[in-house]
């Protein structure tokens, strides 16, 4: 006699989406505020310029792993 399986209802793909979508720049602007932290200090900490610090936050450009780390 095999082992009774435990069945578990099916998950559906919606339970898996966020409600909604955040750009990283966005939490990490937030996060700048709260703290605040001047955007121009915390790119000197990570070694950019303001500028590409802002591109960054604003989603012109994308977060790689070197950055994310």
């Amino acid at each position: 006699i095999p082992p009774k399986i435990k069945r578990y209802p099916m998950i559906e793909v919606n339970d898996f989406i966020p409600l909604e979508v955040v750009h990283p720049g966005a939490i990490l602007t937030e996060e700048l505020k709260e703290r605040k932290i001047r955007q121009s200090d915390f790119a000197k900490r990570l070694g950019m310029t303001t500028g590409y610090l802002r591109c960054l936050l604003k989603g012109r450009i994308d977060f790689n792993e070197k950055i994310a780390l």
